[in-house]
């Protein structure tokens, strides 16, 4: 089948090796963004289609909400007002992305679109030219969340209040000649990649898949073949003052790494993903590729004030399982505290080997692919009128 990404360019790695999975599967793959992701793209190994154009990257105020979970704060006025903000401005889809995907995939024909959670473009796309779609998440689905407690309280006004992402996307699909369904919020199959004790509970035909963290093109440097000879401490993008502070007096081997400058800079940066199995703690601001690849490898994990964007969420969540510490970075000799704790009481390390364990029983990538060649035989085109299509994309399952 052909299966057509739509990632925002921060979550494209994230998206990566599910990618790489249907390609070794025999699918064909394109990755559509914009075109100031091309390179990043072809740097995975996979194709890039470039559409609409590049945009600066939105104020992050608009997710303050997001991680709230206190029903007396979800009320229906601060939940429109979140959405209204969301439509007008991070989740905002332009005219020029849409008609370039729309072209993209009128003549491409793809069998399936593989959405990002705040890549509209696809499902609108993917309803225009009857593909199957799949919304894939980079991390806790707040937005789901939200928006089942705000159709909840939308249904109690009996019609006396707007939908604003409705109303959004009823335009969109308007020029296609579709018609609104709630799917294209939601996607016709959600891909989880959190732990369970991560996922909030919702009515959503979903499939967990296991994060494989990658960081893009990176050389391994020759100092990392040899076991440090010190329990090694990973700091991720610190701020400069926090270095020598934090680990005065602690006789520690210490690696910095800088997850953003590997995504922009190619094959220059240390792979995360190849120090961390041999770190004893990580130390990061919230970090969600650094949180997921701790997770994945087993690592304990320090956690300083959160940086803009950060999930609050996923932060206590992962401190209540044992496996992580919080604090501000501020009191350098609380972070010293901390740090020095997760080195010398092993149930932390025993508490991460356990998250470890809980990752690696969800399924790879390579086992979600069958998943998504049902959904496409279900719910595309290729299920209907396009199983007696002799074209290069008809479905072979």
């Amino acid at each position: 089948m052909r299966v057509l990404f739509t990632p925002a360019p921060a979550h494209l790695h994230a998206l990566a090796p599910l990618a790489w999975a249907l390609r070794a599967a025999g699918h064909e793959v394109r990755v559509a963004g914009p075109p100031g992701m091309a390179d990043s793209v072809a740097r995975t190994g996979l194709t890039a289609v470039a559409v609409g154009r590049d945009r600066g990257r939105a104020a992050p105020g608009w997710e303050v909400l997001l991680d709230e979970t206190s029903p007396a704060a979800l009320t229906y006025e601060r939940l429109h007002a979140l959405f209204t903000t969301c439509v007008h401005e991070p989740l905002a889809l332009d005219d020029p992305m849409l008609d370039d995907l729309a072209d993209v995939a009128q003549r491409w024909r793809p069998d399936l679109v593989v959405w990002d959670e705040v890549s509209y473009a696809g499902p609108v796309v993917a309803t225009a030219v009857g593909a199957a779609h799949a919304r894939m998440l980079s991390g806790v689905d707040h937005w789901a969340r939200l928006r089942s407690v705000f159709l909840a309280l939308h249904e109690e006004l009996d019609g006396g209040g707007a939908d604003p992402v409705a109303a959004w996307l009823e335009g969109k699909l308007a020029r296609f000649g579709c018609a609104f369904a709630e799917e294209v919020v939601v996607g016709q199959l959600t891909l989880d990649p959190t732990p369970p004790w991560l996922r909030p509970a919702l009515d959503l035909r979903s499939t967990p898949i296991r994060p494989i963290p990658y960081g893009g093109p990176a050389i391994l440097p020759e100092w990392l073949r040899e076991p440090p000879r010190r329990p090694r401490v990973c700091f991720v993008d610190p701020a400069p003052a926090e270095l020598p502070e934090a680990v005065a007096e602690l006789d520690v081997e210490v690696v910095v790494t800088h997850p953003g400058t590997g995504r922009a800079g190619g094959a220059t940066a240390i792979p995360l993903d190849e120090v961390l199995p041999d770190c004893a703690t990580v130390v990061h601001r919230g970090n969600r590729t650094a949180m997921t690849a701790a997770m994945v490898h087993g690592v304990p994990q320090l956690v300083l004030a959160p940086a803009p964007g950060a999930d609050p969420h996923r932060t206590a969540a992962l401190v209540r399982q044992g496996a992580a510490l919080a604090t501000t970075c501020d009191d350098h000799a609380d972070v010293r505290f901390r740090l020095a704790r997760l080195l010398v009481e092993p149930g932390f390390a025993a508490q991460a080997a356990r998250l470890r364990a809980q990752v690696r029983a969800m399924p790879s990538p390579h086992q979600v692919v069958p998943v998504l060649e049902r959904l496409a035989i279900e719910r595309g085109r290729t299920g209907s009128a396009a199983a007696a299509d002799d074209g290069p994309h008809r479905l072979h399952v």
